[in-house]
């Protein structure tokens, strides 16, 4: 639950609070003077909060309270009001006034004490093979010069990862036996090969064996 504060006041300036007592206000034609101490207190107590109540409507007494609460620098609902000893206060309230918004989180940067030492920050450097000789000493910018490049080298060896690899083709072995020859003879099918290979002459004997058989 949020807290409620209580009001400020401050009391005016003498010149300021002598300018709001002599501001007019209408005359109450329905008072009828008491003649006790204790008719005279109510009397003056009533007359204070009817003070206050019209100073409610005054556009002077609303101008000086705006511009006392932006000099002080304050924030609420001002308003200049009499007490009961005569003394004249800005009176500064905070009921009814939105809260200020939150600002939002600072995004801190990474602290020196947090990065890594320089030696190893060397030792990373030449790793991912980038040169930090101009960077001397300095521990953040060597760090996000190592990050950068570390981060280079991770998303080229994840892009060689997906990389379909190329089919090889086998060489044809040129020493080995030749392939036998499955199609069919030119004599059609069921008929021993014409060997054309320069071997024997073709003997017309064998041949209609061969066909008879």
């Amino acid at each position: 639950m949020a807290k409620t504060l209580k009001p400020y006041e401050v009391a005016l300036d003498p010149d300021l609070a002598e300018e709001i007592l002599n501001t007019s206000m209408p005359p109450n034609l329905d008072l009828v003077p008491a003649s006790t101490i204790g008719g005279r207190v109510r009397e003056a107590m009533a007359s204070v909060e009817r003070a206050n109540k019209y100073l409610k409507t005054s556009t002077l007494a609303s101008l000086v309270a705006d511009t006392v609460m932006r000099q002080l620098k304050k924030r609420g609902a001002p308003s200049i009001r009499v007490k009961s000893d005569g003394t004249v206060v800005l009176h500064v309230s905070y009921e009814g006034v939105p809260e200020p918004r939150a600002k939002p989180p600072i995004e801190r940067e990474t602290r020196s004490s947090d990065l890594p030492k320089l030696d190893e920050l060397r030792v990373r450097a030449e790793e991912a093979g980038i040169d930090i000789s101009d960077l001397g000493r300095q521990r953040r910018a060597i760090f996000e010069r190592v990050e950068a490049a570390e981060e280079a080298l991770a998303e080229e060896e994840a892009e060689r990862d997906n990389v379909t690899p190329p089919v090889r083709l086998v060489d044809e072995v040129k020493d080995g036996p030749a392939p036998p020859d499955k199609k069919p003879g030119k004599n059609g099918p069921g008929l021993v090969p014409i060997d054309s290979g320069g071997g024997d002459d073709l003997d017309v004997d064998d041949l209609l064996d061969n066909i008879t058989e």
